[in-house]
């Protein structure tokens, strides 16, 4: 595990993660606490295309690919599955507390068990964003055995679904409907969206992930 986290969690990783939730606030200032989850969701997906795409392919970048190809297909899925885990787990938490970070602008709240329903509803929201973004690009990536394609390709779904024309689509199907949900309509605005993408990206990361663990020369 310890060796895992070095791998995924190389220190420019965590640096240019801290140094966006840092100035994610700054730079996007906020007058109500309901803009906070609606920032953080969409900003720590595109933080999560950028993470998870070398998650395989960092043995190739690393000249570790001979070694890897060694390993048994059950070894390797095992590698990978716990390295998503692991990149799950620390960008959630810096989700998590990135939330607190837009609190220097003094945004109007409400009752506390408001803002705390909020707040728990934040994290479901992009939870699912990190799973579904984090197992797509991750599988794009691996099929054309290309970091960057992983990125752009995502990029370019990404930009699709937070557009105008995505929400008009898609409506509280899309996987950003919590980005665009009236704060009056309650979690039945958006949740049917992250169903659907957590659905995806269970069936992709079941299904399709470990075939795209093949070892490769490329």
């Amino acid at each position: 595990m310890r060796e895992e986290i070095k791998i995924v969690l190389p220190p420019y990783k965590i640096i240019y993660s801290v140094l966006i939730v840092m100035f994610l606030p700054v730079l996007r200032g906020i007058s109500d606490t309901n803009e906070i989850g609606c920032t953080m969701d969409v900003m720590m997906s595109a933080l999560t295309m950028v993470m998870f795409a070398d998650t395989y392919l960092v043995e190739k970048r690393e000249q570790r690919w001979e070694i890897i190809s060694l390993l048994p297909e059950k070894s390797r899925k095992r590698m990978v599955y716990m390295r998503f885990f692991i990149q799950l787990i620390y960008i959630l938490f810096f989700s998590a507390a990135g939330y607190f970070t837009f609190f220097i602008w003094k945004p109007v709240t409400q009752d506390f068990h408001s803002e705390l329903q909020k707040y728990f509803e934040y994290l479901l929201a992009v939870g699912i964003s990190i799973v579904f973004w984090g197992i797509l690009v991750l599988i794009i990536a691996n099929v054309t055995s290309n970091i960057w394609k992983g990125i752009g390709t995502g990029l370019v779904l990404w930009l699709n679904l937070f557009s105008t024309l995505g929400n008009r689509t898609l409506g509280r199907y899309n996987v950003f409907a919590y980005v665009y949900a009236e704060t009056d309509t309650g979690i039945s605005g958006w949740i049917p969206g992250k169903i659907i993408g957590l659905m995806i990206a269970g069936v992709l990361g079941i299904l399709i992930l470990p075939k795209t663990l093949e070892f490769r020369r490329d």
